[in-house]
């Protein structure tokens, strides 16, 4: 039997794609690489046997043909979406706490991942982490530079190293015990 439907990840890139207008933006909404997305878009193209897009150097357009199938499953792509979110989100919300540079810094870029993958909504409570985690108004808490608190199940999920870095001036007039400082190194 001959596959009558396209595959949906072709189809939901397609639709990204579209509404972003740029290949890059809809990689990054997808956690994509462009050349994956672009891999996904051209077996939809070769599926439904048309281009869909005109790609310039500054974005996407859609053709004729593109500009019609998007109309014609846009909404049956989100109404797929909709029924599988009500399914599994059972009317659970995950709570993440995180300061504020963990949140832009950190979860912000990896959320459309988290989300496709969770398949349940998130709610991000930002700021003070512990605190929130310690009085229920979040669910896990994202925390970073210390030593993890006693009384909470921790998960690593990254290490770094950082250093403290002061200006020559200011390091020269105060004493910092233990603390090794990066000089600049200036012509």
């Amino acid at each position: 039997m001959l596959r009558r439907v396209p595959p949906l990840e072709a189809a939901e890139a397609f639709i990204v794609a579209a509404r972003a207008g740029n290949m890059r933006a809809a990689a990054e909404q997808l956690a994509l690489s462009p050349s994956a997305l672009s891999r996904r878009v051209q077996a939809l193209e070769n599926f439904v046997g048309a281009t869909l897009f005109i790609r310039r150097h500054r974005g996407l357009t859609l053709t004729p043909e593109g500009k019609a199938y998007l109309a014609k499953i846009e909404n049956a792509m989100d109404a797929l979406a909709e029924a599988a979110f009500e399914i599994k989100a059972d009317g659970e919300t995950l709570k993440i706490a995180a300061s504020h540079t963990l949140t832009s810094e950190w979860l912000l870029p990896r959320l459309p991942r988290l989300l496709s993958e969770l398949g349940i909504p998130v709610e991000i409570v930002v700021g003070d982490p512990l605190p929130a985690l310690r009085e229920g108004y979040a669910d896990i808490a994202l925390c970073g530079g210390f030593t993890p608190p006693d009384g909470f199940d921790v998960r690593t999920l990254a290490s770094c190293k950082a250093a403290l870095v002061a200006a020559p001036d200011f390091s020269q007039d105060r004493k910092w015990t233990g603390l090794k400082l990066a000089r600049p190194h200036l012509p």
